[in-house]
């Protein structure tokens, strides 16, 4: 099957012309044979902290804009995922709906919500201002098999995609806004380390910006678990708009994963003491 990962520049809050570009590459998608078509985090916003107007753009899912997905590829063995302020009694979540042929099939709102200032970058981040956190874990099933999403830092977090995997994800979406690293054109290792440990292919999709103070830093790529990164977007100071196009094998993952895998020799009773130890010593004292 062909995965399509989709690099976008997303305008702040223009809704209208992000939707515009969205459709354009899904439609473009769709005719070269793409089964699943990933975009960054809050694509259909843009990923502004300081000028976002999250609640103002967000919209219930299903609503217009997934709708109007919806309608390009119904029928069609494709699926979507992009990123998008979605509105639910009053609160706004950082979410992520994954879309196909009989419409959307699930939404997964961000877990981990970025309060902290990186060390990387010197900004400081405060999603929480406007976002209230995801409570799920998403897995999916689908024609093209069972899929897991997550957005973000959210994939900081191993019991994520752990939990993904072991649900019997074969393949974890990963809608990102990763700022540009000082001095880098390069991604942190845990985006090498979260395919590994889970024997899934993983698609990250970096976002991009049109403020300069505001840069991300690209290198959407194609992990396939212990063999690594395949394909990789342009990354670091001059990555550019574009989409790159991988053909993967369900089967060969799947196959890879009882050769060897991490996940084989889990051992609930203490996967269970994880719990009891975040829940006493959240700290980390």
């Amino acid at each position: 099957m062909q995965v399509n990962l989709v690099q976008m520049r997303a305008k702040t809050n223009d809704k209208k012309a992000n939707l515009k570009k969205i459709r354009h590459y899904v439609e473009k998608g769709v005719s070269n044979g793409a089964n699943l078509i990933v975009f960054g985090e809050l694509a259909l916003s843009g990923y502004d902290l300081d000028r976002g107007k999250f609640s103002e753009l967000s919209e219930p899912i299903p609503g217009p804009s997934t709708e109007a997905i919806a309608e390009l590829i119904s029928g069609k063995e494709c699926y979507v995922v992009f990123g998008m302020p979605e509105s639910d009694h009053g609160f706004t979540y950082n979410s992520a709906p994954l879309i196909g042929p009989e419409g959307v099939v699930g939404t997964t709102r961000k877990l981990y919500l970025a309060d902290f200032k990186s060390i990387l970058t010197g900004r400081t981040y405060c999603e929480s201002v406007y976002f209230k956190p995801g409570q799920r874990i998403s897995v999916f099933d689908t024609t093209i098999g069972r899929i897991g999403v997550q957005i973000c830092l959210d994939c900081y977090h191993p019991e994520v995609g752990q939990a993904q995997a072991l649900a019997g994800a074969w393949l974890i979406a990963h809608p990102s806004a990763t700022p540009l690293i000082k001095g880098g054109g390069k991604l942190p290792s845990v985006f090498d380390t979260r395919p590994w440990e889970n024997s899934v292919c993983w698609c990250y999709v970096n976002v991009l910006s049109e403020d300069p103070k505001n840069k991300f830093n690209g290198g959407s790529g194609i992990y396939l678990g212990s063999a690594g990164l395949k394909k990789q977007a342009s990354i670091g100071e001059d990555a550019i708009e574009e989409v790159i196009e991988f053909d993967v094998n369900r089967e060969e993952i799947l196959e890879a994963r009882q050769s060897f895998s991490p996940l084989r020799d889990k051992r609930p009773e203490v996967i269970r003491q994880l719990l009891t130890i975040a829940e006493e010593f959240q700290d980390g004292t």
